[in-house]
């Protein structure tokens, strides 16, 4: 019994870490100007994977011809592609697998940073935990946000009997 105790502790340990280190890489950049998003198309492939996490540098707004680019085409949708040139209108970008450039240049105003880097296959994780939220009264969760409190809450209480149990048996050997 004490070796289930043990694993399960250290399995509740791990998951805990392993949480705490993914909530940390894509929030605690934040602080430092860095938006993460996740890439839907392949229009940057090879050098951005669809389904990344790519990381965009909010403060630098000023690219140069060559950077990779995220901007807001106006309905929130943001588009990751590289800088080719300029206009007397703003930049022009193309998606590195698309044959030409995109049709409307990218006014300064639209930019929201330059891209960084990404973690490939990331953001197909993360669309899962951003997906469908839940209300509780007035409050919208991530449902995969309450599945992972709810399933960190069973794994604590479980550790917690299996090791008031091993407690229990060892005092009734005494």
């Amino acid at each position: 019994m004490r070796a289930v105790s043990k694993t399960f502790s250290i399995l509740t340990t791990l998951v805990t870490v392993l949480i705490v280190v993914v909530a940390g890489a894509v929030f605690l950049p934040r602080l430092f100007g860095i938006d993460s998003y996740i890439v839907t198309s392949g229009s940057m492939e090879p050098a951005i994977s669809t389904g990344a996490l790519a990381f965009v540098d909010t403060r630098d707004t000023d690219p140069s011809v060559g950077d990779v680019i995220a901007y807001d085409i106006g309905d929130g949708t943001v588009v990751l592609h590289r800088v080719e040139g300029t206009s007397g209108q703003g930049y022009i970008t193309k998606g590195d697998a698309n044959e030409s450039a995109d049709l409307s240049p990218v006014s300064p105003s639209q930019v929201l940073g330059t891209y960084l880097l990404q973690i490939p296959e990331a953001g197909y994780l993360l669309s899962a935990y951003e997906s469908r939220p839940v209300s509780i009264g007035n409050i919208q969760f991530p449902a995969a946000a309450l599945i992972i409190i709810g399933g960190l809450i069973a794994l604590y209480l479980i550790e917690f009997f299996l090791s008031e149990s091993v407690k229990n048996r060892a005092r009734e050997k005494e």
